[in-house]
């Protein structure tokens, strides 16, 4: 029995040294394909983490905008004031100004006003999100304080009072044009006449 496993111990090495050599040719192309597939791994790797880097940058501004609103709505309910509801409406008024329909101006942020601020904000080329930030706030301000201050420098010109004190002044002013247009017809016809005598 010794005999028989040294001897089947003898082919299995002279098996596994005759094909060494055979396993050393394959050994290049196993390497080339190693090297591949180990590139391919390093860019679906590099792609895989620019996604994430992308998904934690915007998740991070989510979170900046959600901490800056809870912020806000703390603020505004320490101090008691509905400041938050006043520049709502504000908005909702500039919107309506703009063109937009933010639906009923009543300060609250219905599904209307929401799809007002954001065709704003797209317009405006803005981050539409749909909510009054800053930045929208601060360009819907800007705007509906540019059209009101237009309005009243508009208003005092169409007054009544105004647009009669315009038409006072002609008739006044005719009166006095024609007179002296008579005056001189009547002096030059008398210098007519004075040198006809």
């Amino acid at each position: 029995m010794r005999k028989a496993m040294i001897a089947a111990c003898a082919i299995a090495l002279a098996v596994a040294w005759s094909s060494t050599p055979v396993l050393a040719a394959d050994d290049t192309s196993v390497k080339d394909k190693v090297k591949t597939k180990a590139e391919d791994a390093k860019d679906a790797t590099k792609d895989k983490m620019e996604t994430v880097k992308e998904k934690a940058g915007n998740a991070w501004d989510k979170t900046k905008e959600k901490a800056t609103e809870v912020k806000d709505k703390v603020k505004d309910k320490i101090s008691g004031k509905k400041s938050k509801d006043n520049d709502l409406m504000a908005a909702q008024q500039a919107l309506q100004e703009k063109g937009f329909n933010p639906g009923p101006i009543d300060g609250r942020m219905g599904p209307k006003t929401k799809a007002a601020i954001s065709d704003f904000q797209q317009k405006e080329n803005l981050k539409v999100t749909g909510s009054l930030d800053k930045e929208t706030k601060a360009r819907l301000m800007t705007a509906s304080s540019s059209s009101s201050s237009t309005t009243p420098s508009a208003s005092p010109s169409t007054t009544s009072s105004g647009t009669n004190k315009d038409q006072t002044g002609p008739p006044a002013a005719a009166p006095s044009t024609q007179s002296p247009s008579s005056g001189g017809a009547s002096s030059t016809g008398g210098t007519s006449s004075g040198s006809t005598k």
